[in-house]
């Protein structure tokens, strides 16, 4: 499955073997945030990967990997929130919108000027759309 750079899995285990996991992750962080991201969170995220390294690269591959799950999606019953950055790369194929589509009564909130790593991006966003969508759910039951 390729991402937006044209890169697929093959190519990045490849590259993974040839460069090491720090040139990967490297590449990997930059290209989940958005253009013009803090660098200190970018430098974060970066960090956290290099002290996990053997976790963050089973993650990292088993979220390049083909995971289909949408005939699933609508046996989902629980309150569902997807929110998705508006400069998320990783949503090329349009995994936000196929999860809202598939789960019944699921709500998509795109977060503006954010990349993949919303909580780390827009922590004040995240906050107030979980805590505003939890408050909904308890609210109704």
């Amino acid at each position: 499955m390729p991402d937006r750079t044209g890169r697929n899995v093959p190519e990045t285990l490849a590259e993974l073997e040839r460069d090491g996991w720090p040139a990967v992750a490297d590449r990997l962080i930059h290209h989940w945030f958005r253009p013009g991201s803090d660098e200190a969170d970018v430098a974060e995220a970066y960090e956290i990967a290099l002290q996990s390294p053997q976790k963050f690269r089973e993650l990292t591959v088993a979220a390049l990997g083909t995971f289909d799950i949408k005939a699933e999606l609508p046996g989902i019953k629980a309150p569902t929130l997807i929110l998705n950055g508006e400069a998320d790369v990783t949503n090329v194929m349009g995994h936000a919108e196929i999860m809202n589509e598939g789960i019944p009564g699921s709500r998509l909130v795109r977060i503006p000027d954010c990349g993949h790593l919303i909580p780390i991006e827009r922590p004040e966003a995240f906050c107030r759309h979980t805590l505003g969508f939890l408050a909904e759910v308890d609210a109704a039951t």
